[in-house]
């Protein structure tokens, strides 16, 4: 099985997250889009979700679902003024189960500014209350996920 980008992104992963429940694959490519894929339907090889960040003037590191799987939040890098920015947004209704139908570009985020460079990595503590951030300024970010 492979997953191929709609002919009008085309460009190659940067990084690859599977959902808490393994229905969903984020695809984040070189061209700051994110993609969610529904590995049940892989035979359509559709996105049933987009989130392109270069129309928000970020340029995308890192992305991962959140632990509820409501979310995906991306380490990026304003393209304007070079700070690290924590972008987050609702991609589904409930607990890692989106609705798949047609594709939907989305560009809606909650932003997070964060470090005074990229943000390169992020990852979730075991229990979800915590974001931990990662950037060029050699800073360890410690988020606080509730007030998020």
């Amino acid at each position: 099985m492979e997953l191929k980008s709609p002919e009008k992104y085309g460009n190659c992963p940067a990084s690859i997250e599977w959902s808490t429940q393994g229905m969903y694959v984020a695809v984040g490519e070189k061209n700051d889009v994110v993609h969610v894929y529904d590995v049940r339907k892989c035979d359509t090889n559709q996105p049933c979700a987009s989130f392109d960040l270069s129309v928000q003037h970020s340029v995308l590191h890192e992305c991962h679902f959140s632990p509820c799987g409501q979310h995906l939040v991306a380490a990026t890098k304003s393209s304007v003024d070079g700070m690290g920015q924590v972008r987050i947004w609702r991609w589904n209704t409930g607990g890692g189960g989106g609705d798949c139908g047609e594709e939907e570009v989305k560009d809606d985020a909650s932003v997070f500014v964060g470090h005074t460079g990229p943000i390169y990595t992020l990852a979730f503590s075991p229990d979800g209350t915590r974001l931990a951030t990662g950037g060029s300024d050699a800073l360890v970010g410690l988020w606080d996920v509730s007030t998020m």
